[in-house]
């Protein structure tokens, strides 16, 4: 599967998101992507991330709770030209990096911090897609973007229409050739 990604130049109000900080209630907001993948997601993921560019001034924070295992951390990891950081803990974001949300995790944002906590033990939250989207959507309104890639079920729909609503940009992968084509195309009805 081949993705092509160039310099993002998303513009909002005349404010391009691409390199320029926005400002949030007298706090400097790092422009954050945020990439959800649901299971069966990890080869879009894995093509999405290789074209990432690596100077763009963005923060790429990605919730993918069944297509992340250890195993895909360390491709995801080999795969990326940016640096990886796993989030097990309380992280500032920064630009340039790409963070993974850990498996067993979901998190919440706030400002520029990504507030992660552990599931309990055998505890499975149902939307982490749609939670994580939410938190942007509230965070960031009309300056939200989020990508979503492939997978089951339907994590991540509702938290599109979160960010649709508050004016963010979405961006859904084609179900054209995905592997697990369900979610994109409810994400697109």
């Amino acid at each position: 599967m081949q993705l092509e990604i160039e310099q993002p130049a998303f513009v909002d109000g005349g404010k391009s998101l691409a390199g320029d900080s926005l400002t949030g209630q007298g706090v400097e907001q790092i422009t954050l992507i945020g990439i959800g993948a649901g299971g069966g997601g990890l080869p879009a993921l894995l093509a999405f991330i290789q074209n990432l560019p690596t100077d763009a001034g963005l923060a790429y924070v990605v919730v993918a709770p069944s297509a992340i295992t250890r195993r895909a951390l360390a491709r995801i990891q080999q795969a990326s030209a940016l640096p990886v950081v796993e989030v097990k803990a309380e992280v500032t974001l920064d630009v340039d990096t790409l963070y993974l949300v850990a498996p067993g995790y979901s998190t919440e944002l706030s400002g520029n911090l990504l507030q992660p906590f552990q599931l309990a033990s055998g505890q499975r939250t149902s939307t982490p897609l749609d939670g994580f989207f939410a938190a942007l959507a509230r965070e960031r309104a009309a300056n939200a973007v989020a990508v979503l890639l492939a997978g089951r079920g339907k994590d991540g729909v509702a938290g599109l229409a979160a960010i649709k609503e508050q004016g963010g940009w979405t961006f859904v992968q084609s179900p054209e050739g995905a592997e697990q084509p369900a979610l994109l195309r409810r994400a697109l009805a």
